[in-house]
């Protein structure tokens, strides 16, 4: 049980280490703005976008803490966020986080269930869910 409490004592610790300012979400303009600057490489860039989303990582890997370990979800998450910097494309017309929630939620939805094989029903419940 306090495993359990020092784990949620953990996660309380990275929220509101990610609740700062350097982590706030990016607006559109911002956004355009980062991704047009030509004194930012590519992997700056791609930095930047990460570090201002890694809330929504967070978001969703706190849904399904009861199923695996936050921090492997966050690993997982990130790098679902890096496959949509990748992937993005601004001319779309979309914010970068709404791009990016699709893969960030199949990232870790493909980790769960591979770690969860045995638990299919948990992982069925979860293939519409929208956060």
């Amino acid at each position: 049980m306090s495993q359990n409490s020092n784990y949620g004592e953990h996660i309380k610790k990275y929220m509101e280490e990610i609740s700062t300012e350097e982590f706030e979400p990016l607006t559109k303009q911002q956004e355009i703005e980062v991704l047009n600057d030509e004194t930012l490489s590519k992997d700056e860039k791609a930095e930047i976008l990460v570090r201002h989303n890694v809330r929504l990582v967070s978001k969703v890997a706190r849904n399904y803490t009861n199923i695996a370990e936050y921090d492997d979800m966050m690993q997982e998450g990130i790098l679902g966020l890096q496959k949509a910097v990748e992937t993005f494309d601004p001319s779309k017309g979309n914010k970068f986080c709404t791009y990016a929630y699709f893969y960030v939620f199949k990232a870790i939805q493909e980790y769960l269930k591979k770690e969860n094989k045995g638990q299919s029903e948990t992982l069925e419940n979860m293939e519409g869910m929208v956060i």
